[in-house]
């Protein structure tokens, strides 16, 4: 393994709580001696090559050698740059008197030489200054290669222990600056620049040539904003016929695609057709929508700018249009139904506008409400269509968590001569235990019922509020099926037709076990993982909450038992993991490894009402969480407890294949690849392999790299895909145990009396 790369949280033991610090990072560069390269420009100090490249300040030349009188700056002020969990780690060699950079190197280096960095992601790096073998001043520079696929507002930041410098430079060697940044020693370098679709290169290096201590650390940050998307039309000209986004002007027809948040950068331009006809580029986009929805097209261009929204067919029917001068914006507002729609932008002329001429278009929406769909009540009327328990039979409308109904109410007459409301009943279903808001406004007094799902239904709770007041009920569900109700609150005075919206709104607060209740005599086929006949497990996930149930019981031979209650769960990154449970009986807590019989990786116990906690650091894998009582009698079945578990960021899964860890499978991972079946060390030591090796390698899904993997390989390659590997999952092993007892194997027997 990389010296560097086990200094970083990710992948060190429980010992560790933290963030790592500069002393242990000091401390641990003291095993890291290695044999200094020859540099291969040692015979030729003082080049040609290298006084050119001296011209100019240094501070604002990305590349490696500077003059030896550039001094200062580079002093460190202590321990403010850490690795983070999630942090990619550069692991390139410290840098050393005459070393030389085949690592990432960049333009710097001979033949040139590029790390990678994706968007949204964080390096933790290193680097500092040193003399080459020919007695000139360097420093250590890192470039790391990225890509954008669309017009994107790219923020570049570094900080550092000394004073650090940032290019983002064009792809080409010798490239050019398109911005560059400084800051001192733990302050933040930042780049903030707009750049069109391409590949471009990061920077960081030291900004001075003396003084800096190799393996001072950074931590740089790419993030990408994409300001839109491209259109990618080619160009019209005289005889140009659109077959890439014209519409219903195209034959066949042809449409691009626009989703609510999109921003298009076009172009569009007038020409004349080859039978001398005076035509426009026009651009269609189509879009759908699921619900009613407030949509808004607006269109910006250099040229008089037509903007249109279209029904979804050909021929269209405009059901919006606007129009704009030249760099003002075209804008279209509508209410729209689910539905399939087009948006239209073009010139508002036919002559005189250049092809390439330049637009920006953007689709916003905004979710109204499902419309109900009843039809009006009046004198006589039967409600057949939503009126729950109050119709005959009965019959109820839908509605899900997170939806939003504008519906209509009132008053009438029955064809008996009695006064009636049109009521409202929606069914909806919950899965966990949850915390959900029925609420309803409308233009009379409203009254709003969460009830029961029998007919006659139980109300379960209620509430009325005047008209353009919001009637709420608030209230904790267990699993099962309910009804929301809307009507008004009166019986005569509030005319059919009248407008109300209700929302219903959920707040999961745990996954209910499910489990039976124990009794004397129970077998416990649930979830009583290893003390079940065959093993049993449930499941929990990072960020989950379970409210389950225990006891102590007796089994048929008359024994004390306990019921315990084991949760399958997979860790994706390393990090810190909490499983605490607090119950209403005295509570033990376990991590477990996956075997059977288990081994405890960590335990710990608390009074009733009182968290039992258990923090490890563990490494991705798969393991097992453990609640039941601490003792085995006089627990009643059916106690309750609730049990979080808390997990490391999700830094991502690592992609199958990708054997350079670089975010993607393809040829270039074929070298890494061949090196990882020669074995992890092979593949551990090339340049950049910070992510999982079984996940990265294993592609038949075995847990093992072997020659077996290469066929899939190939395929996977030409595939562009492989899955990911479920044979990794259960390789852990057992870490420290934080904060908890060891433990003997019997606390946990369900045997034990």
């Amino acid at each position: 393994m990389h010296s560097f790369r086990a200094r970083c949280p990710r992948l060190v033991g429980a010992t560790l709580t933290g963030v790592l610090t500069l002393a242990t990072l000091l401390a641990a560069r003291a095993g890291l001696a290695q044999t200094v390269p020859t540099d291969p420009r040692e015979t030729t100090a003082a080049s040609a090559e290298e006084a050119a490249l001296l011209a100019g300040a240094a501070s604002d030349d990305p590349r490696i050698i500077g003059a030896d009188a550039v001094t200062g700056g580079g002093v460190l002020l202590g321990s403010c740059v850490n690795c983070q969990p999630c942090d990619r780690i550069e692991d390139e060699p410290l840098c050393a008197n005459g070393y030389v950079d085949n690592f990432n190197g960049g333009c710097n280096s001979t033949p040139n030489v590029f790390g990678n960095i994706l968007c949204g992601q964080t390096v933790c790096g290193q680097y500092g200054t040193y003399v080459s073998g020919g007695g000139s001043n360097f420093r250590d520079t890192d470039w790391y290669r990225f890509s954008i696929p669309e017009r994107s507002a790219v923020t570049f930041s570094a900080v550092g222990e000394a004073t650090t410098r940032i290019f983002i430079l064009t792809n080409a060697c010798p490239t050019a600056t398109i911005a560059t940044a400084t800051a001192p020693p733990c302050g933040t370098a930042t780049i903030n620049v707009t750049l069109e679709p391409g590949t471009y290169i990061a920077f960081v290096g030291t900004d001075v040539f003396t003084g800096v201590p190799c393996g001072s650390l950074y931590r740089a940050t790419l993030i990408c904003d994409s300001i839109c998307r491209v259109e990618n039309e080619p160009v019209c000209a005289n005889g140009y016929v659109d077959n890439f986004n014209g519409g219903c002007n195209s034959t066949p027809n042809v449409f691009g695609g626009v989703q609510c948040g999109d921003t298009i950068c076009g172009e569009y331009g007038t020409f004349l057709s080859a039978g001398g006809a005076n035509f426009r580029d026009t651009d269609w986009y189509r879009f759908g929508l699921s619900r009613r929805t407030t949509v808004t097209w607006t269109v910006v261009g250099n040229a008089t700018t037509r903007a249109f929204i279209l029904q979804g067919t050909c021929p269209a029917v405009s059901l919006g249009t606007a129009v704009a001068a030249a760099g003002m914006p075209a804008t279209v507002t509508l209410t729209l139904e689910p539905g399939l729609y087009n948006a239209f932008a073009g010139t508002d002329v036919f002559t005189g506008v250049p092809c390439g001429t330049t637009y920006q278009a953007t689709l916003t929406c905004e979710e109204i409400c499902r419309v109900e769909g009843e039809p009006d009540c009046a004198n006589g009327y039967v409600d057949n269509f939503n009126g729950g328990c109050n119709s005959t039979p009965p019959v109820f409308g839908t509605v899900q968590c997170g939806d939003r109904v504008c519906g209509k109410y009132g008053t009438f007459v029955s064809a008996g001569g009695s006064n009636f409301r049109d009521t409202d009943w929606y069914t909806f279903s919950l899965t966990q235990r949850t915390a959900i808001t029925w609420r309803a406004m409308g233009g009379a007094t409203t009254r709003v019922f969460v009830l029961n799902s029998n007919c006659p239904a139980a109300s379960l709770g209620t509430a009325v509020a005047p008209a353009g007041e919001t009637a709420s009920v608030s209230l904790t569900l267990e699993p099962g099926t309910y009804r929301g109700f809307v009507g008004t609150d009166v019986f005569t005075g509030v005319p059919c037709g009248t407008t109300y919206e209700a929302e219903l709104v959920c707040d999961e607060i745990c996954r209910v076990e499910n489990e039976p209740e124990c009794a004397n005599g129970y077998v416990d086929n649930f979830n009583g993982g290893c003390n079940s006949t065959p093993p049993v497990f449930g499941a929990v996930e990072c960020g989950q909450t379970v409210c389950g149930e225990y006891g102590t019981f007796l089994s048929a031979g008359g024994s004390n038992f306990r019921d315990t209650d084991w949760y399958t769960f997979v860790l994706g990154g390393a990090g810190a993991v909490t499983w605490s449970a607090t119950g209403t009986a005295t509570t033990r807590v376990f991590i477990l490894n996956t075997n059977c019989p288990a081994t405890s990786l960590g335990t710990a116990a608390a009074p009733a009402g009182m968290p039992a906690t258990v923090t490890l650091n563990l490494t991705p894998g798969t393991y097992r969480a453990f609640v039941g009582t601490d003792v085995f009698t006089g627990v009643a079945c059916g106690s309750t407890y609730t049990a979080t578990l808390t997990c490391p960021p999700d830094c991502g899964a690592p992609i199958c294949g990708d054997s350079n860890c670089d975010g993607a499978f393809n040829v270039l991972d074929i070298n890494f690849f061949v090196q990882a079946i020669l074995g992890e060390a092979n593949w551990d030591a090339l340049p950049g392999t910070y992510c999982d090796y079984c996940r990265a390698n294993d592609i038949d899904g075995d847990g093992e790299i072997t020659v077996l993997d290469i066929n899939f390989f190939v395929n996977g390659l030409l595939a562009g895909y492989c899955p990911p590997s479920e044979g990794c999952r259960d390789q852990t092993a057992a870490q420290p145990v934080i904060g908890g007892e060891p433990d003997d194997g019997a606390s946990w027997s369900a045997s034990e009396e």
